[in-house]
């Protein structure tokens, strides 16, 4: 079955500013466009936005109040997130763990791509959820 991209989190222009696209399957790829200043990528991690019922008891439960401190979040707002049966609410609820402890631990072989390609893959996903796509930056 084909996932179906069903929102977009962060930036409107994600593929050059970062941000996450969720699908109606629970999964979602998180954005990280950077430049070194000589070379630009987009970096793109497939994170599965599972349904977490005990936060406490995953990897990050140790530090998911200080997760929580670091976008002014109560710590049961973030966890009543995580367990969630909204894939949007999640996925937010993610965005704060990848804000706070990086995208890496979520998926640690991330695809690399030029800012071309990556305007590329996600133009589907713009048409899909009919937002204006991008034309070619300078």
């Amino acid at each position: 079955m084909a996932r179906r991209p069903i929102a977009v989190l962060g930036d409107s222009d994600y593929v050059a500013h970062g941000g996450m696209v969720v699908y109606d399957n629970g999964d979602g790829d998180y954005v990280d466009p950077w430049t070194d200043g000589e070379h630009e990528q987009v970096d793109v991690y497939g994170v599965l936005l599972d349904k977490v019922e005990e936060p406490s008891r995953e990897w990050f439960g140790d530090r998911l109040a200080q997760a929580a401190k670091s976008v002014d979040m109560p710590v049961a707002d973030l966890a009543a997130a995580l367990n969630s049966d909204d894939v949007v609410r999640r996925a937010s609820a993610y965005a704060v763990l990848i804000g706070y402890f990086g995208a890496i631990e979520f998926d640690h072989e991330p695809v690399h791509l030029t800012p071309a390609a990556a305007e590329r893959r996600f133009r589907a996903v713009d048409r899909a959820l009919a937002r204006p796509v991008k034309t070619k930056r300078k």
